[in-house]
C-alpha cells in the first residue's frame, strides 16, 4: 500500500535548491517516480494561535480538482507518541463553513473548544 509523506522546508535559495534536487536521498532512502500535484492550504487558527500553542494544526486543502479536504493535526509538538490525524472530504466552500460542517475534523474541534471553554471557567 502506498503512502503519501509530505515534507516542507524552507531552502535558502535557488542554489540550495537546486544542490538538494540534485542529491542522492541520505540513508539509502529510495525515491518512487516524481508526481506533481498543485493545491492550495488554508491554515486555520484563533487570532491568538490557541490551537498551535496547543500542538494542533487545522488545515483546509482545496485541490485543483476542486475537491476540499479538512484535516486536524493534533500532538504536533514534538511529543514522543506520533500525532492523531483526523481528516475529510468536505463539500463546504468557505472554510468558516467547512468548520460548522458535520466532518469529524469539524466535530473534534469543536469538542475541544468546548473543553477549552469549560477549563477557563
Amino acid at each position: 500500500m502506498a503512502v503519501d509523506t509530505f515534507f516542507r522546508c524552507d531552502v535558502a535559495g535557488a542554489e540550495a535548491l537546486a544542490a538538494l534536487r540534485g542529491a542522492d536521498l541520505p540513508l539509502g532512502l529510495k525515491a518512487g517516480p516524481v508526481t506533481h500535484g498543485f493545491h492550495r492550504d488554508i491554515y486555520l487558527d484563533t487570532p491568538d494561535d490557541a490551537l498551535a500553542g496547543r500542538g494542533m494544526a487545522c488545515r483546509l486543502r482545496i485541490g485543483v480538482d476542486d475537491r476540499r479536504v479538512l484535516n486536524l493535526l493534533i500532538g504536533s509538538g514534538g511529543q514522543d507518541e506520533p500525532p492523531q490525524r483526523f481528516e475529510a472530504v468536505v463539500d463546504a466552500l468557505e472554510p468558516r463553513a467547512a468548520l460548522l460542517g458535520d466532518s469529524e475534523p469539524a466535530r473534534r474541534l469543536r469538542e475541544i473548544g468546548r473543553a477549552s471553554c469549560r477549563e477557563r471557567v
